[in-house]
């Protein structure tokens, strides 16, 4: 046996046999290719942006070389191939791709090994989904108490987390608020909805009787919030005093007089 020289790329060899009594074989020739490089792809995104769907990750680009000196000698890359848990990954045969698609945060890797054995590892990462809902919190969710007006502060926040990392926080701009008199929320479409700026306060006056607030918040994606709120006993109305006397009728007596009131 002969050792090839550890030098990357194609070698040629000629074998030549003598056998002890002299006889000497023809010259065989052949070729190997010493491999070294490892396959090489890139990972594209179906979008790096912050989106409220799915994101699909593709390794493509996929190619397969060795060393010849200085320059790089292309191999079929088609006899690269993956390894690993191929479960949720999809085959491209007529692109040679890889697919993968993240329905929330987090990370995959994809293996490919070449046929001299040298392997590659590709780790796909996403971080810029965002399924979560604006959180709404109100300075006031009820008052059984009568009162003549009601004031809310409304604040919103849209928060996304990833294994207790903090991936966004943002404060949406605007925020949008309906007074009715039943506790059902507004559809998301109604057009009713009365637009403020975020951590503003509304107010409710010169009404009667059972009140309820609701607010609507949406962040930059469309993920949006309806909160509506406990009830507020609002009371507008003057009292009304009605006046009896114990006697109409002329009389030198005292007369009492007894005075109601209807509130």
């Amino acid at each position: 046996s002969e050792n090839l020289p550890d030098m990357e790329g194609l070698h040629r060899i000629r074998v030549q046999y003598r056998d002890r009594f002299g006889n000497v074989s023809s010259i065989n020739e052949d070729t190997v290719i010493l491999d070294k490089t490892p396959p090489s792809a890139e990972i594209a995104y179906s979008t790096d942006d912050w989106t409220s769907g799915d994101v699909t990750a593709v390794l493509c680009e996929v190619t397969d070389t060795y060393r010849q000196g200085d320059d790089h000698v292309n191999m079929d890359p088609r006899k690269i191939s993956f390894v690993g848990d191929p479960s949720s990954i999809i085959y491209n045969e007529v692109n040679h791709t890889w697919r993968f698609t993240f329905t929330q945060n987090g990370s995959r890797e994809f293996t490919l090994r070449d046929i001299a054995g040298n392997e590659s590892t590709y780790q796909a990462k996403v971080e810029w989904i965002d399924k979560t809902k604006p959180d709404i919190v109100l300075s006031m969710n009820s008052n059984s108490n009568p009162a003549r007006n009601a004031v809310v502060t409304l604040n919103a926040s849209d928060i996304v987390e990833l294994d207790g990392r903090n991936l966004k926080t943002e404060l949406p701009e605007l925020i949008y608020y309906q007074w009715t008199q039943t506790p059902e929320d507004p559809a998301e479409d109604d057009e009713e909805w009365l637009e403020a700026t975020n951590n503003t306060s509304v107010e409710l006056s010169g009404v009667d009787g059972d009140w309820f607030l609701h607010v609507k918040a949406a962040d930059r994606v469309g993920n949006t919030t309806i909160l509506g709120s406990g009830r507020f006993l609002m009371d507008n109305t003057p009292p009304e005093a009605n006046v009896t006397f114990d006697n109409t009728k002329p009389t030198a007596n005292a007369v009492t007089a007894y005075i109601s009131f209807n509130e």
